[in-house]
């Protein structure tokens, strides 16, 4: 039996006259389809779960979503049987569907028109767990203070909204529900909606949207305001294309799935997405993967209000503000209609109550493939218990702990990623960076390889009972590697600039470490070594914990001390007077460390700093 509990934290939030904050309108944006090869009925394979209850197994042989040409057609005959809601009495033209007093059941397959308004009244569907339903949506207002208005049993269901239609269901329950029905849309069977009318959902003390098998969003605009989560597919959570904004007490988006390798995944192919979530932003069990769409996330009051970024005013940060409303506390939507308590939940159909307030979280495998994304996490802006892949897309990041992390392998590959505040930036056991633009500040690590690849060091199970973080870092681990080939890195970090608890290795790339100017941090800190054979390097930072590149490194390199004022210009020229490398100093540095593939081992060349040169050499 699921139990939720209200924690303190959680404030009545007021569901009238408010507006929610930071979501825009909608942008057009084109759907990735994708291949793929793997059917929603194939063969599931058994979950290892962790001591807290998760996945660790991603079995799940989807590149992109899968959407039936039914679930995308958003048509209907004009021989549908007809439903007008009333609280005079409803009334049911055609077969398929009977009235008795408030409720409206439909028992057979079939397509059905709905209209009307409904003060406190539910919908049923229950039909053969094969056969489909299709509800089209056209203007309908329906509330329940007893259940959830839209109670889908058996059947698997289309909701289509009908264009230009305004249609709300709303779930008046003045305390949240231990028992299914725990949502105002709630389907034990496959859920998609599609078409290009509106629809809002309300939900005073539940979930918004709840799916016991697969949820699909391919067209329409969606509003949720939920003191639950906001929408939860059980077996997965596909989104094509449309408008979803969702304003939870929970998490924003969900699979929760951990019986089965092959489920519990959300993959995002297109849309507008807007959440505004007091825990995780989206979340899945085996696989997260954006290929397309619009992301703007807030999870918690915002990266502002983290501990880690208290008591600094942001004038002082060059990443500038941002965070939450009143309290810490999320504004909800305007022109609604009921109070909620927000709901203090993580784990659907569990009884873990901690509140994790990450963007994107993932237990398994987290991919960014394409998408645009503006995420401000309290804790960590991209999460990964397993491994991170960053292909494509394009990302900007404020969080309260680290902008990126994964338990054990972050990979970046091609794509954009603009962290603009963080404790630590990349953090993970293995980094790999081949491809790519990152640009990092940090008030401590710019990229921190460390942890145990062998055990979940951030789970949530890990969390910092106080401040509700992740513990912040790795301490004591042996044998991380950082390894750069190629792409583009720019890091301005408090802390260490490129830190491996184990080993760094530069093949290829750019990397501009602008370090710290504290005696306790360098811009490079390695336990093993660092093997330098390509690319080029500029490291500025402190001279007390300075660290070079290994002597027996195969690309030459020049490193010294010298006083270098913030605005400064250092450049390093040939003995012809070409510039070989040149960048300009954020902060006052002692020391620097200057490589490229066009330095000569014995050659003479001119350092200049803010006007003054001196010679130097490899």
């Amino acid at each position: 039996m699921k139990v939720i509990r209200t924690g303190k934290k959680y404030l009545a939030l007021c569901l009238a006259g408010l507006l929610l904050a930071g979501c825009s309108g909608r942008q057009q944006s084109t759907a990735s389809t994708g291949t793929a090869t793997q059917s929603e009925d194939a063969p599931s394979v058994a979950q290892v779960l962790t001591a807290d209850g998760h996945a660790t197994i991603n079995a799940v042989a989807l590149s992109a979503g899968k959407y039936s040409d039914e679930k995308l057609d958003a048509s209907w005959s004009n021989d549908s049987s007809t439903i007008v809601l009333s609280d005079s009495g409803s009334t049911v033209s055609g077969s398929g569907a009977t009235v008795s007093g408030s409720t409206i059941t439909i028992t057979k397959a079939g397509t059905y028109l709905l209209s009307g308004a409904i003060s406190d009244g539910q919908i049923i569907v229950e039909v053969s767990g094969s056969e489909a339903v299709k509800l089209v949506l056209d203007g309908v207002s329906i509330s329940c203070a007893s259940s959830a208005p839209l109670y889908i049993k058996d059947g698997d269901t289309i909701l289509t909204l009908a264009p230009g239609s305004q249609n709300t269901v709303i779930d008046a329950r003045p305390s949240e529900s231990q028992d299914d029905p725990d949502a105002a849309i709630f389907a034990k069977d496959d859920l998609t909606v599609n078409g290009s009318g509106s629809l809002t959902v309300q939900a005073a003390a539940q979930h918004g949207v709840k799916c016991k098998d697969a949820l699909k969003v391919v067209g329409g605009t969606v509003d949720i305001t939920a003191a639950g989560n906001g929408a939860v597919g059980k077996d997965s959570v596909s989104i094509k294309d449309g408008s979803l904004t969702i304003t939870a007490g929970g998490d924003g988006i969900k699979a929760t799935n951990t019986e089965d390798a092959t489920r519990g995944y959300v993959m995002i192919d297109g849309g507008d997405i807007c959440i505004r979530a007091d825990g995780d932003g989206i979340q899945a069990e085996t696989l997260l993967r954006v290929n397309g769409g619009t992301l703007d996330l807030t999870t918690g009051s915002g990266s502002a209000n983290a501990p880690q970024n208290q008591n600094v005013p942001d004038a002082e940060l060059p990443w500038g503000g941002g965070g939450g409303g009143p309290g810490g506390q999320r504004p909800l939507a305007a022109g609604s209609q009921v109070t909620a308590q927000a709901v203090a939940t993580t784990d659907d159909d569990s009884t873990n109550t901690s509140t994790s307030t990450k963007g994107l979280k993932c237990y398994v495998d987290l991919v960014l493939a394409g998408g645009t994304g503006t995420i401000d996490a309290y804790d960590d802006g991209v999460h990964s218990d397993s491994s991170i892949t960053v292909t494509g897309g394009s990302y900007t990041i404020a969080t309260g702990d680290d902008g990126m992390h994964a338990d054990r392998t972050l990979t970046v590959e091609g794509g954009a990623i603009d962290i603009t505040r963080s404790y630590e930036g990349l953090e993970a056991f293995d980094i790999l960076l081949s491809g790519g633009d990152i640009q990092i500040l940090a008030s401590d690590d710019g990229i921190n390889a460390a942890g145990d690849a062998g055990q979940d060091e951030q789970s949530d199970s890990a969390q910092n009972p106080e401040t509700g973080l992740g513990r912040g870092g790795f301490e004591q681990s042996q044998g991380a590697s950082l390894t750069i080939s190629g792409g583009t890195l720019y890091v301005n970090a408090s802390g260490d600039g490129l830190d491996a608890n184990g080993s760094i290795t530069m093949t290829g790339g750019t990397v501009t470490v602008q370090g710290p100017t504290s005696g306790g941090d360098g811009a490079l800190d390695f336990d093993d070594s660092f093997d330098l054979s390509g690319g080029t390097l500029l490291a500025l930072g402190s001279s007390g914990m300075a660290q070079q590149p290994d002597q027996s490194s195969s690309q030459p390199f020049i490193t010294g001390t010298a006083s270098i004022s913030a605005g400064a210009q250092l450049t390093l020229t040939d003995a012809a007077g070409n510039a070989l490398l040149s960048v300009t100093a954020e902060k006052s540095y002692q020391w620097y460390c200057l490589s490229t593939p066009g330095l000569q081992a014995g050659q003479s060349y001119t350092l200049t700093a803010g006007g003054s040169g001196k010679t130097v050499s490899p």
